[in-house]
């Protein structure tokens, strides 16, 4: 009896160790259904994308990440904190790589130093003037099977651009619950206050933004002027601090600091305007989180930032004077345009909302309603079915919904059917 029960012990233990064992294998080295490529910071705007994108696709499918540069983990969900770090694992079967093409080759070369046969690989890209150079142009083919970019401003850029690879457009999610779940803003604060959050690069057009607001208020105690920048580069930054000084405004506060998400939070709940005078933007997340407290917007029209402007509801500023866009990185190369606004224009947008405060706060629970398509619940399915498709057509254009893509391309087509041998494909007018 006793040496039955030992053996029994022994047979039960040797289970549970293959168990383990089995399970650590399978884990460790089944080919996850989609990797995710890019860096965590949650304090940056391309930081958090990796993030969000994760903790929505876990919802239904395998997700392994892959670290294209530093990570850092403040601010970053707990119940991630596992999938961020267990990166020692095969790469997805579906590749969505959330890092810019403006940086080195080296992070690309890295990702995809190791060739999966059954592999889709999807940049998911967006840019802020007219024109891709050439360099990431040749990116874009070299490494990818098709790109997904977050509003339709961009999908007759890069194809200008030389871009032949298929685009979709699905917006980017975000994640705006802490934003909804503050009271809409209901009354000025005084003194007065606009505010922008962004970086202080050229693009971001902040001197514009101190002589605009100089202009409109001078040096009066009871409005007041907030950037909070969480980068800059210094010329910038000297170029900003230039304008205070010549106009002797001791009621702009400028700073360059990297903040928490609860202080972030804080700071779009103490303000009353938010102003984006950009040159350009690839998406613009912050007048989209202004918009989701309810609080007043000035936005230039240019680029995808005019995706926010044909909304209404935010006071729109004409953006017709073309420059060359400057990148302190890469001088040399060829982006196209940017738009930037006139002095005067941006100084009436500035004095309108001040004037007509209560006129725009009546727009705050409309603006809510219209962010709200841009939370990753109403997404999510669209994000789902750039994993795994439902159904592919091959047709005569490049489109993705709930259920299914529609493309031009047979390559990718090819792609998708050799991970997936089972997906349903079929064609809008003749025989695939």
């Amino acid at each position: 009896m006793r040496k039955r029960l030992l053996l029994l012990c022994i047979l039960l233990t040797l289970s549970l160790v293959g168990y383990k064992s089995y399970r650590h294998y399978y884990k460790n080295s089944k080919r996850p259904d989609v990797s995710v490529a890019g860096f965590v910071d949650m304090a940056d705007g391309l930081g958090r994308q990796s993030v969000e994108i994760i903790q929505t696709l876990k919802k239904k499918f395998d997700v392994h990440f892959q670290n294209t540069r530093d990570t850092y983990y403040k601010d970053v969900p707990k119940k991630l904190h596992k999938t961020l770090k267990k990166r020692n694992r095969p790469q997805g079967k579906v590749v969505i790589y959330e890092d810019t093409i403006m940086q080195l080759e080296e992070p690309l070369i890295k990702t995809f130093s190791k060739t999966y046969e059954k592999q889709v690989r999807i940049a998911y890209s967006m840019f802020e003037t007219s024109k891709l150079s050439p360099v990431f142009v040749e990116r874009l083919h070299k490494y990818f099977d098709a790109i997904v970019v977050p509003d339709p401003y961009h999908v007759k850029a890069y194809k200008d651009s030389g871009v032949t690879l298929p685009i979709f457009v699905i917006p980017l999610g975000l994640n705006l619950d802490p934003f909804f779940s503050t009271q809409l803003k209901k009354k000025p604060n005084s003194p007065f206050v606009f505010a922008n959050f962004s970086s202080c690069e050229d693009r971001k057009n902040f001197p514009l933004l101190v002589k605009a607001f100089a202009n409109a208020f001078g040096n009066r105690s009871d409005v007041s002027l907030l950037i909070n920048a969480r980068r800059g580069f210094d010329t910038e930054i000297a170029a900003v601090k230039k304008v205070i000084a010549e106009e002797n405004l001791t009621n702009v506060t400028f700073n360059i600091n990297k903040v928490s998400k609860d202080v972030y939070l804080e700071n779009f709940k103490s303000i009353d305007c938010y102003v984006s005078l950009s040159k350009g933007e690839g998406f613009s997340i912050q007048p989209r989180e202004a918009m989701a407290l309810g609080v007043p917007c000035i936005v230039s029209d240019n680029t995808a930032q005019s995706t926010i402007c044909k909304s209404q509801l935010v006071k729109s500023v004409a953006s017709n004077i073309i420059e060359s866009p400057i990148y302190e990185l890469f001088k040399e190369d060829d982006f196209g345009n940017n738009y930037n606004v006139d002095l005067e224009e941006a100084t009436n947008a500035l004095l309108d909302v001040y004037n007509n405060y209560e006129r725009y706060l009546k727009l705050s629970k409309e603006a809510r309603t219209w962010c709200s398509k841009y939370r990753f619940e109403s997404l999510e399915k669209q994000y789902f079915t750039l994993v795994k498709p439902r159904k592919i057509v091959f047709g005569t254009e490049d489109n993705i919904t709930e259920n299914q893509i529609t493309t031009t391309s047979k390559e990718l087509i090819e792609k998708y059917k050799s991970i997936y041998p089972k997906l349903k494909i079929t064609c809008e007018h003749t025989a695939y």
